[in-house]
């Protein structure tokens, strides 16, 4: 990076998530990290926060992401509006 912006090139550091989670001095001081609460192995897990710091207005990430596919039973039934059989089907097939 260093030595491409040297010749004027527009270059940046490309991190691994290794690299940013255990080398990155600017990221820990800014405190780009936190914990959370995993909600199926009730386990702390760290991740990124929200990127962005202001002024003014407090920001946070107050929970981490839902497990994958954890809303789809809700999503099918109230914004599809299919059936308990319906769905129970498509389970059945592992469609889901």
């Amino acid at each position: 990076m260093h030595r491409l912006q040297s010749f004027g090139v527009a270059a940046g550091a490309v991190q691994t998530n290794a690299d940013k989670v255990e080398r990155d001095p600017q990221l820990r001081a800014r405190d780009f990290f936190t914990e959370f609460l995993h909600r199926e192995t009730e386990e702390y897990y760290e991740t990124d926060q929200f990127p962005a710091k202001f002024s003014a207005t407090s920001s946070s990430v107050e929970q981490g992401a839902p497990p994958l596919g954890a809303d789809t039973y809700e999503v099918l039934q109230t914004v599809l509006n299919m059936s308990d059989e319906e769905i129970t089907a498509l389970y059945e097939e592992a469609a889901l």
